[in-house]
């Protein structure tokens, strides 16, 4: 199966990336104080050139209806906004209640949803699903900050320096020039675009290395009701009612595919370093984006079986 084969290319270096910055710490080539340094360096200065050349490389004119789009930020509030309600009944950390709240409504949209879209509704599906990344990007970076911000007890002295403090994050900065380039239609010349696209294609597999040598595995297990939670109801209980929202509001296949596939792919890779960088618990917003990956395989095989068996795409 095609999508089968997406998801293990997505997965597969995942765990290479992740198995490679683990053997660097245990053979003390890198050492965890530094890996966090490193970790840091990746948020300020590549994050941003990955979010600039997300925003700058998607399609104009893909014919994605802009109610659909609406559609998608009102899932992504939705479920936020239901965390944030929710998830302190259950856990009274200030720190870990962010990053289950960021871990719930954050996707891995670049490296899994759009690839899996263009798989398996073909090359036309996947040119109008990048569009959807002006939607999903943007409010996934405005949110955490101001999520983990407030989760991370980070205070500006006035309204004015709260909202400068967002406006100038990273990846709210990169993703916020990536769109008005976009929007102007400018076209970088090759000798720009060349590194811009070296910087990002190197971003996520530097992140990932650098989360394998800082995470401790050996505290997944102390965490593991967090993890049991969290992917039981951001990638089956959240698609399942986004499935019945779409029969309710008679979505098109391409439609009902990416509403119900946007919650069942797993953490993105920059969940764990915002988290760290915010005063928030790092290590366990990087055991869930490690563990909603490793399980999006399993996952993202049975809602593509099932949407296919029952022709619902």
């Amino acid at each position: 199966m095609e999508s089968l084969r997406v998801a293990l290319n997505a997965v597969v270096p995942f765990i290479i990336y992740l198995a490679f910055g683990y053997i660097l710490r245990r053979a003390g080539i890198l050492d965890e104080a530094f890996a966090k340094k490193i970790n840091r360096f990746i948020f300020k200065g590549f994050f941003p050139i990955m979010m600039f050349r997300s925003m700058y490389s998607m399609e104009h004119g893909s014919g994605t209806r802009p109610a659909f789009m609406a559609l998608l930020a009102a899932a992504i509030l939705a479920v936020i906004f239901l965390g944030i309600l929710i998830v302190p009944r259950f856990e009274k950390e200030d720190g870990r209640i962010g990053v289950i709240v960021q871990a719930l409504y954050r996707s891995n949209t670049v490296l899994f949803w759009i690839p899996l879209a263009t798989s398996v509704l073909g090359e036309t599906a996947g040119n109008r699903a990048a569009l959807l990344l002006a939607v999903t990007v943007p409010l996934y970076n405005f949110a955490a900050v101001i999520l983990l911000s407030h989760y991370g007890h980070i205070t500006g002295e006035s309204v004015g320096e709260k909202i400068r403090d967002i406006l100038t994050n990273p990846l709210i900065s990169g993703s916020i020039v990536g769109l008005i380039v976009w929007g102007t239609g400018i076209k970088l010349p090759s000798v720009v675009l060349t590194p811009i696209n070296a910087v990002a294609d190197m971003t996520t597999p530097l992140a990932i290395i650098i989360l394998g040598a800082i995470i401790k595995f050996a505290s997944m297990k102390n965490n593991l009701k967090y993890h049991v939670a969290v992917i039981a109801v951001k990638m089956l209980l959240i698609p399942l009612a986004l499935l019945g929202l779409s029969f309710v509001l008679d979505l098109s296949s391409f439609e009902r595919f990416m509403l119900v596939t946007l919650f069942a792919v797993p953490d993105a890779t920059a969940c764990f370093n915002m988290a760290y960088s915010m005063n928030c618990d790092g290590d366990l917003a990087g055991e869930l984006v490690v563990s909603t990956t490793v399980i999006s395989l399993a996952v993202l095989f049975m809602w593509i079986f099932l949407l296919k068996f029952f022709a619902l795409i």
